[in-house]
């Protein structure tokens, strides 16, 4: 996969693409991704919303450490940003956090969209799961198939037509 890397802004203590105006949308990306994950959608949506595609601790321009992070932290930090209700994307991984995120911290949420949120794995999924992940944090060079599954090929893939909320 090959993205051009795009300039960040703050958002509290993290790093994101920030676009647009208007109300917010905030866009969490799954594991070993960045947040140019979200160009395709920033590009449509940064026409009628504020559009924030953060870097998730321990991936893209994100350099806060994650040694026995668990959903919490990871939505205490980008609670922590967010200063208004705002619309929650969140793919996978992120799409567990955007509901952590709205269950720990309602009154920052107006609403959330989760995508191929992670559920139940048999075993020997979770295992080739785990296995490729690992190969992925100690290479960084290719993300592997297992980790596009969760639904990221298709959603690359995917042009949306996006209908106006609220």
């Amino acid at each position: 996969m090959t993205w051009t890397t795009q300039p960040r802004s703050k958002f509290g203590q993290l790093n994101a693409i920030v676009s647009g105006i208007g109300q917010q949308i905030v866009f969490i990306h799954g594991v070993g991704l960045r947040a140019e994950a979200w160009t395709e959608q920033i590009f449509e949506l940064s026409n009628f919303y504020k559009t924030i595609a953060i870097d998730i601790p321990g991936h893209g321009d994100c350099s806060i450490p994650t040694d026995n992070f668990d959903l919490k932290d990871y939505s205490g930090l980008i609670s922590e940003a967010i200063s208004s209700p705002s619309i929650i994307i969140g793919h996978s991984f992120g799409a567990m956090i955007a509901l952590e995120l709205a269950f720990r911290h309602p009154k920052k949420v107006k609403s959330v969209i989760a995508l191929n949120a992670i559920f139940k794995r048999d075993e020997a999924a979770k295992k080739q799961y785990n296995i490729d992940l690992t190969l992925y944090l100690n290479n960084r060079t290719q993300i592997p198939q297992i980790l596009l599954t969760d639904g990221l090929a298709q959603m690359r893939k995917m042009r949306v037509k996006f209908v106006r909320i609220g």
